[in-house]
């Protein structure tokens, strides 16, 4: 049974934040940010939702793809930074595409939202005896982002990324694997409070479940609106869990790392690739990066990354991909798959 990229999409919002724009805000300086991250630039919204961004980077998918959107049979939108709760960011774009005949629904593995979603399409694609998946990662983090706080601020990106699978029922090796994580002991390295409940009926006092949150966590969700990284802690768990996804993955499918054309990481931090590679053995041109231009845009990373290869005209049909990400929760994962726009 076999799964194959046929279509990418992307979208940035219009505001270009550089360095030397940071400079202006916080202290810190470019030279600072390249050599510890390697972002140059990032795109900010300048008030486009994070519902418009999913939906121009799936209409753009679907042109991509060349098919039509009644023939789309899923659509999974991974975000953190919705615009509502109820109604799903998904359904949304079910109905602007004019997916009619989709089955739409959100997730949130934070960073590895993409890649969850990707094995999740899979799976159902299979069961359900569908087709067509379209698997969007988006997120507009500057609405949670501290600018007074140069550990964070200088990291993160708006954006939408869209990919489209297809699924074959054609008799062939399976060219899917997936391989997921998650460790919850984990979660206060990385944060995003939403509203805590505010019912007449709530103790503030006592909305936190204390046998869960330890005291630091505990005034973090307390006091803050904005995103929380140990930059520290993350670093030493990303570089052990993408190497960990990576092999695993690569075990998985029978193929050695030699034969996978690239391997895409989650955009976070060129430093964390940078040491997976050695680690791995591998050069790095067998890593796509962009994040000098687009710095960490969550869940929507990878497709984005998949979406700027697919204009550069990096892969072909055949090419074998791992895609690998990892963060809040805390979530990793890797999913190894081909490439294939011309079946």
């Amino acid at each position: 049974m076999s799964i194959y990229i046929r279509g990418t999409g992307s979208f940035q919002p219009g505001i270009k934040l550089t360095n030397k724009d940071l400079e202006k805000m916080v202290d810190t300086n470019d030279q600072w940010i390249v050599e510890r991250t390697g972002i140059k630039s990032r795109n900010i919204s300048d008030g486009i939702t994070t519902v418009e961004m999913a939906l121009e980077a799936g209409k753009r998918c679907i042109k991509d793809a060349g098919i039509n959107p009644e023939e789309v049979d899923l659509i999974i939108v991974s975000s953190v930074s919705t615009e509502m709760i109820t109604p799903t960011c998904s359904s949304f774009i079910q109905h602007k595409l004019g997916c009619k005949n989709a089955i739409a629904f959100d997730i949130n593995a934070a960073c590895t939202g993409f890649v969850y979603g990707v094995a999740n399409a899979r799976a159902m694609l299979k069961t359900m005896n569908m087709r067509y998946a379209i698997i969007i990662g988006v997120d507009t983090l500057s609405k949670i982002t501290d600018y007074d706080d140069r550990s964070t601020c200088v990291l993160f990106g708006d954006g939408a990324g869209a990919v489209l699978i297809e699924y074959s029922n054609e008799e062939s090796k399976d060219n899917f694997h997936a391989y997921l994580r998650s460790d919850g002991s984990l979660a206060r390295y990385l944060t995003g409070v939403n509203r805590l409940n505010e019912s007449p009926f709530v103790d503030r006092k006592n909305s936190v479940d204390k046998e869960y949150l330890d005291e630091d966590m505990e005034e973090l969700i307390n006091n803050s609106k904005y995103l929380y990284m140990d930059g520290r802690e993350v670093f030493k768990f990303a570089t052990k869990k993408i190497i960990e996804a990576i092999k695993t993955v690569s075990e998985m499918s029978n193929t050695s790392l030699d034969e996978v054309k690239y391997i895409v990481p989650h955009q976070a931090n060129s430093r964390i690739i940078e040491y997976s590679a050695r680690k791995l053995g591998l050069p790095m041109d067998r890593f796509f990066v962009n994040i000098d231009t687009m710095g960490n845009t969550s869940s929507a990373s990878i497709p984005m990354a998949l979406d700027d290869m697919n204009k550069q005209g990096l892969m072909s049909d055949g090419d074998k991909l791992i895609l690998t990400g990892f963060g809040g929760g805390m979530t990793w994962g890797a999913v190894f798959v081909e490439w294939s726009k011309h079946k």
